[in-house]
C-alpha cells in the first residue's frame, strides 16, 4: 500500500527542517555560547578562590547527608 501524500511529505519535510536546525552555525540573536558564557565565568575568580569554592561546598553538601 502506498503512503499518502501528507505522509510521504512529512517524512521529507521533518527531516531537512531539522538539518537545516542542525547545519546552522550562527546562534540566534541575544544567545551566549557555552564557550563565551565559560570565559566570563572564569574571569570572577581566582583559580584558588574556586578551589576554596569548591572546597567549602563539598563540606557544606557533606554535612547535609
Amino acid at each position: 500500500m502506498i503512503p499518502s501524500w501528507p505522509v510521504l511529505a512529512a517524512l521529507f519535510v521533518i527531516p531537512a527542517a531539522g538539518l537545516n536546525l542542525a547545519c546552522s552555525k550562527t546562534p540566534p540573536p541575544g544567545s551566549t555560547t557555552f564557550i563565551q558564557a565559560k570565559k566570563g565565568f572564569q574571569k570572577e575568580l581566582t583559580p584558588d578562590q574556586r578551589k576554596a569554592a569548591i572546597k567549602q561546598l563539598q563540606t557544606e553538601t557533606a554535612g547535609r547527608q
